[in-house]
């Protein structure tokens, strides 16, 4: 996995600092006067546009959430998603969500990058829709949320 920034993934450091320096060297272009200004222009040219071509947007794939569990009300849904874990020697993440949560949506779409939906694809993961309030209280008395 590279470093992500802005929507994009560059594999390894030195693709990714050509941006940052390719902007030092447009600045000090800028600034500076004569034969070496058109130099500085075509070294900041030649970094931006590797720092460009070498960037891949990220890959986002879909969550998938076990549909057996997360259909079923909250009473009753975390004891059935450990033992369906256990069962499976797997992990469970409850996965908490609400239509009305804008952090939920965040949330769910940085899950869905590649490399971290690549690391959550081995667990079962279970939704959790508190959208309705009595499905917020009923969760909220069984696991403090």
């Amino acid at each position: 996995m590279g470093i992500e920034f802005a929507g994009f993934v560059w594999e390894g450091v030195f693709w990714f600092l050509l941006g940052p320096v390719g902007l030092l060297i447009l600045f000090w272009a800028v600034l500076s006067e004569g034969r070496s200004q058109y130099v500085l222009l075509a070294v900041s040219a030649i970094a931006l546009l590797g720092f460009a071509i070498v960037a891949e947007p990220l890959q986002h794939r879909e969550l998938r959430f076990d549909s057996s569990l997360s259909d079923l009300p909250v009473e009753g849904l975390i004891d059935r998603a450990a033992t369906k874990a256990r069962s499976q020697e797997r992990p469970v993440v409850l996965y908490f969500r609400a239509d009305w949560c804008s952090h939920c949506e965040e949330l769910e779409e940085r899950l869905s990058v590649g490399g971290v939906n690549d690391l959550i694809k081995s667990m079962l993961l279970v939704r959790v829709d508190l959208t309705r309030e009595d499905e917020y209280r009923a969760a909220n008395e069984i696991l403090p949320l």
